[in-house]
């Protein structure tokens, strides 16, 4: 499930910005 990490590499740069 690409999606799934996917999902969260962007959760984690999202927070960062």
């Amino acid at each position: 499930m690409v999606r799934l990490r996917y999902a969260h590499h962007v959760h984690l740069t999202n927070k960062k910005q």
